[in-house]
């Protein structure tokens, strides 16, 4: 059985050698980490739980507020 031939090296208009690798993995340009981007999504959601949960106390606290706003309990 004959192997076949291999295809010569195809250029892109650049001129640079075209290949199928993903460049986010070849570029060098960007050290961000991986547990920095980690970190910053953790506090950011963080931070968006504490102002969902500030934001119910706040509607709370007002809600008590309002004449006639006492809850009835059976």
């Amino acid at each position: 059985m004959a192997v076949p031939p291999t295809p010569s090296v195809l250029t892109g208009p650049d001129g640079h050698q075209m290949t199928l690798i993903s460049p986010s993995g070849s570029e060098e340009k960007q050290d961000t980490s991986w547990a920095v981007v980690l970190g910053l999504v953790l506090v950011g959601e963080v931070a968006l739980l504490w102002g969902v949960a500030c934001l119910g106390v706040l509607r709370r606290r007002l809600a008590a507020r309002r004449p006639g706003s006492a809850r009835r309990r059976p």
